[in-house]
Parts: structure tokens; C-alpha cells; sequence
């Protein structure tokens, strides 16, 4: 079954490769109808790999926009890591340097929580408080190394 999704997401890459179908109407362009042993039909429209469906929504500008923007955040993220004189700059930053590392591989067998699919409110709340700790890593960084160019 997921093969045959992930074989239906990529025709939908295919017929639109440069800008994708749109951000959360991978459902409208989709529906994967599965029978199950039992005889049951069931409508599927998620390929349950998040860069397929970053893909198939976003296209191909779409999703090196989002490898650039998830590198920029791991080169940060590292910089605070090694930098930082804060016990907790260096414990947040470690922390979701390894939370996104961690989620990166697993979008290969998952949908993304870096962009979850719209429809999956649960994704979006665990979502959203990564790009929290995220933030506070991050704005920590910036004012660590703003006040070492004033030392300077």
C-alpha cells in the first residue's frame, strides 16, 4: 500500500516538478483508493514520506527552499553549540540539533514535522513547539554572539 501511494505522489511531483500541486492540497489532487484483505475500501491520500509529499506539494524549488532552510537552522544550531557560554544556550541547542537530525531521517518513513501536513492537527501542535525550542535556541545564539562583538 505505501508503495503504491508513494508511486501516485510521484506522478503528482511529475505532472507539476517546479512548483507542486500547492501547500496542503496534496488531499485534493490525490485519493489513493486501497482494499483491504477483508474487502473494505479505504481512501488514502497521504504517501506517509515526508519528502514525497514536500514534494508533490511544494515542488522542486519547494523542497530545496526546504533543505536549504533546515541546513541554515542545523549550521545555527551547531554554532550555538560550540560557541555559547550558557549552560542552557548550549543544552537547548544541543537538544533540538539532535531532535531535527533525528527528524530528518524520519521523514523518509513518515509525514514531516518540520511542515506537517495540515490536516494532521497533532503534527502541527508537536510542530510548532519544535520551531519554538527552536526559536529560543536561535535568539539566544544571536544575542551570544552580538554581545562577543561588542567585547571586541
Amino acid at each position: 500500500i505505501r508503495m503504491q501511494m508513494i508511486m501516485d505522489s510521484l506522478k503528482l511531483f511529475f505532472s507539476n516538478p517546479y512548483f507542486g500541486v500547492g501547500y496542503g492540497t496534496f488531499s485534493l489532487n490525490a485519493d489513493l483508493v486501497v482494499q483491504l484483505t477483508g474487502g473494505t475500501k479505504v481512501y488514502v491520500n497521504s504517501p506517509h514520506n515526508a519528502l514525497i509529499l514536500l514534494a508533490a506539494e511544494l515542488g522542486a524549488l519547494g523542497v530545496i527552499s526546504v533543505f536549504f532552510f533546515c541546513y541554515c537552522v542545523l549550521k545555527d544550531l551547531y554554532k550555538t553549540m560550540i560557541f555559547t557560554n550558557s549552560n542552557i544556550s548550549r543544552s537547548i541547542s544541543s537538544l533540538m540539533f539532535s531532535v531535527i537530525l533525528l527528524l530528518s531521517f524520519d521523514q523518509l518513513v513518515s509525514n514531516s514535522f518540520f511542515f506537517p501536513p495540515p490536516v494532521e492537527r497533532s503534527a502541527v501542535q508537536l510542530s510548532f513547539l519544535v520551531w519554538v525550542f527552536i526559536s529560543v535556541a536561535l535568539s539566544n545564539s544571536n544575542s551570544n554572539q552580538n554581545n562577543e562583538e561588542s567585547r571586541n
